[in-house]
């Protein structure tokens, strides 16, 4: 008899061929991996398909909101009940993952990973402000935990560019409790998937400019 289905873990990959192996063997040690190769021009889906067994392959390199929207839409689609993302570089302690799912069922709707070091400085006026109006410390870490009966009813997960942030945003803005657990992340090898400084910054300055009109309307 098939197990249910509870625990969705969402990896979302670009050129990731020399990590995506070993961060999918340690995630089945908690749940189902929905990766999502986002048009990758390595090995990335081809390794991704011998460990997983749900591998998305966008056709065109859609950039990191839209691989998180189809990993979450597939996961409600299976009926998963909680959804957590990671990243596919190795950067993210994957041995919390336990320790987030435990704060979904203890009634959170969201549970958001605080770095203990970020990589831009950008990153870290956005999480200032992002304290200040919505009380998240590190809204741009890529580890989060999700209820998706929660992400379903709202229904939005990827309406503008936002890294990751606007669904937690909607979330919060829906009044559902949330919380936060401190990890400590590994320097990855190689360049981030987020791009260069200077593209990463103006994508985080439209992400603050957009929560504030989310929070305005």
């Amino acid at each position: 008899m098939r197990k249910k289905k509870y625990i969705a873990i969402i990896i979302p990959a670009y050129n990731e061929e020399k990590t995506i192996c070993p961060v999918i063997k340690e995630c089945l040690n908690y749940g189902d991996t929905i990766v999502v190769n986002d048009c990758s021009s390595d090995r990335t889906e081809t390794l991704s398909k011998i460990y997983s067994s749900n591998v998305i392959s966008h056709e065109t390199n859609l950039g990191y909101d839209s691989a998180l929207e189809s990993g979450l839409k597939l996961a409600i689609k299976e009926n998963y009940k909680i959804a957590i993302t990671i990243d596919a570089d190795g950067e993210h302690p994957l041995n919390l993952i336990p320790e987030f799912v435990n704060k979904i069922n203890d009634g959170n709707s969201l549970v958001i990973g605080i770095r203990n070091r970020k990589n831009r400085f950008i990153e870290t006026v956005f999480s200032i402000y992002t304290q200040a109006i919505w009380g998240l410390k590190d809204p741009l870490c890529g580890m989060k935990c999700y209820n998706l009966n929660v992400v379903n009813k709202i229904g939005r997960f990827n309406t503008y560019e936002s890294i990751g942030t606007e669904l937690s945003f909607r979330i919060l803005k829906a009044g559902k409790d949330f919380d936060q657990i401190n990890i400590s992340v590994d320097k990855r090898n190689g360049h981030s998937r987020m791009g260069n400084n200077f593209m990463t910054s103006i994508l985080i300055l439209k992400s603050i400019l957009r929560s504030f009109l989310l929070i305005t309307k």
